[in-house]
């Protein structure tokens, strides 16, 4: 869903079918208290599973190359916790894959569309003059590249 993984258990928990089905079997509605409780299970079992669908897709290695040899440097921005791309980037790196910089949604003050991770991923690769392209391949990406494109 490419947003901070408690946001994305929100999201789900907001859909009619699921907060229905919640009511059913709780008698009542989720609460704030229920997301912290799903969010505590849920992450351990995520970092358990991570390394093994960490796969790099086919080709990005050499599209890497081709695009560090004209002086492009790659940043990466992900709803995963640092904790999490620990494991995505350990995992990575054994393929030959590391991104220039990482930006995870611990370390920003607000999800996306928020400018903090292209604003943390620009000073990171020292980019000060807005010369970053955005590529995603979620909604929440394309919104984040949709607001720093506006200005907004």
């Amino acid at each position: 869903m490419g947003i901070a993984k408690r946001d994305h258990i929100v999201e789900i928990l907001k859909i009619k079918d699921v907060a229905d089905k919640w009511e059913n079997r709780f008698g009542r509605s989720w609460n704030e208290k229920d997301v912290d409780e799903l969010y505590a299970d849920f992450i351990p079992k995520q970092i358990n599973i991570l390394a093994e669908y960490s796969e790099v897709m086919p080709n990005v290695n050499a599209i890497v190359a081709e695009l560090r040899s004209q002086g492009i440097k790659i940043g990466s921005t992900t709803g995963y916790s640092t904790d999490m791309m620990a494991v995505v980037i350990g995992e990575s790196k054994k393929q030959g894959f590391l991104p220039d910089s990482i930006v995870c949604a611990n370390e920003v003050p607000a999800g996306r569309p928020a400018p903090g991770w292209r604003f943390r991923a620009r000073l990171t690769l020292e980019l000060s003059d807005g010369s970053d392209i955005k590529i995603g391949d979620t909604i929440p990406d394309i919104e984040e590249g949709l607001t720093q494109a506006c200005g907004a």
